[in-house]
C-alpha cells in the first residue's frame, strides 16, 4: 500500500511531457561554410536521446565546442561511454525515425582521448557516413572536465534533469518554476535515498507532508473513503494539496486522476 501511493506522489515529480518527444520536419542536405546549432534545439536532441534509449544522457560539449564542427559529445550514463552525434541537420522536434534519416553520420562512439598542446582533452572517435561507409577519426575536445571524473558528470545530470522535471510540471500542470525545481529536487532525494537503504513509513510520510501537506496516512485514510464513496473527504484533500502546490484543484486532480483511473 505504501508502495503505491508513494509512486501515485511521485507522479508530480517525474511526469515529463509528451510533446518533449513529439514529431516534426525535417530538411535534409547539410548547410555550406559554419554549421551552428543553437541550444534549445542541443536540448531537444538530449531529450530525444532519453526518451528513445531511456536511462540518463548528460551533454558534455555542444556542437560549436567541439574540434568537428555540428556534433554534440554526450555522455551515456547507463552504458559508461561517450558518444558524438551529427546534429547539422536535426531539427528540434524531430523524431527518432526523421533524426537518423537525415544525418551524414552514424552515432560515433569514443574509443580513446588524449590531452592536447593547450592542456586539452581531446577524445577520437572512428566516424562512419550513413551508407556505413569510413570517414576517418574525428576529433572533440572537452575543456571542463575530463571522462574521469564521473563526480561532475553527475552533478550536470541532476542538474539538468532537475531542470526538465521542473519545466515539465509547470507546463503540465501549472506549477510555479520555484515549486518545481523544488519537487524535483525532492524526487531526486527520495531516489538517491531509496537507493541506499529501504525506505521506512517515516520516510513517506515525511516525503508526502512536503509535497502535499499531509501524512501518507491520512492520504490512504483519504483514498480508502473515496473508494467507498466519500466525495467530500476526496475533494477537500485536492484542495489542500492545491494550496499547498499553489495550482488550481482542476490541476491537482488531474495529477491523481492520471494514477488512479
Amino acid at each position: 500500500m505504501k508502495k503505491k501511493f508513494v509512486s501515485l506522489l511521485m507522479v508530480l515529480s517525474l511526469v515529463v511531457l509528451a510533446a518533449c518527444s513529439g514529431g516534426g520536419s525535417s530538411s535534409s542536405g547539410s548547410s555550406g561554410g559554419d554549421i551552428y546549432v543553437g541550444p534549445s534545439t542541443v536540448d531537444s536532441f538530449v531529450t530525444l536521446l532519453e526518451d528513445t534509449y531511456g536511462g540518463d544522457f548528460v551533454l558534455v560539449k555542444d556542437p560549436d565546442e567541439t574540434y568537428t564542427e555540428g556534433f554534440a559529445v554526450v555522455w551515456d550514463d547507463d552504458m559508461g561511454a561517450y558518444y558524438s552525434y551529427d546534429l547539422a541537420n536535426y531539427q528540434a522536434g524531430d523524431n527518432w525515425s526523421e533524426y537518423m534519416a537525415y544525418t551524414e553520420y552514424d552515432p560515433v562512439v569514443i574509443h580513446d582521448w588524449y590531452v592536447d598542446s593547450w592542456g586539452d582533452t581531446v577524445y577520437v572517435g572512428d566516424a562512419y557516413d550513413y551508407n556505413g561507409y569510413y570517414q576517418g577519426e574525428f576529433l572533440f575536445e572537452e575543456t571542463e572536465m575530463t571522462g574521469k571524473d564521473l563526480e561532475k558528470i553527475g552533478a550536470l545530470q541532476e542538474a539538468y534533469n532537475t531542470s526538465k522535471i521542473a519545466d515539465a510540471l509547470s507546463a503540465e500542470y501549472g506549477l510555479s518554476e520555484e515549486r518545481g525545481v523544488r519537487i524535483a529536487k525532492m524526487a531526486g532525494e527520495w531516489k538517491k535515498l531509496s537507493g541506499s537503504r529501504a525506505m521506512t513509513d517515516a520516510d513517506a510520510g515525511a516525503f508526502t507532508k512536503e509535497l502535499i501537506g499531509v501524512e501518507l496516512s491520512e492520504v490512504q485514510t483519504v483514498m480508502k473513503k473515496y473508494v467507498e464513496g466519500d466525495t467530500e473527504s476526496f475533494d477537500s484533500f485536492v484542495d489542500a494539496a492545491a494550496e499547498v502546490n499553489e495550482i488550481s484543484p482542476e490541476h491537482m486532480k488531474s495529477i491523481v486522476n492520471a494514477f488512479i483511473k
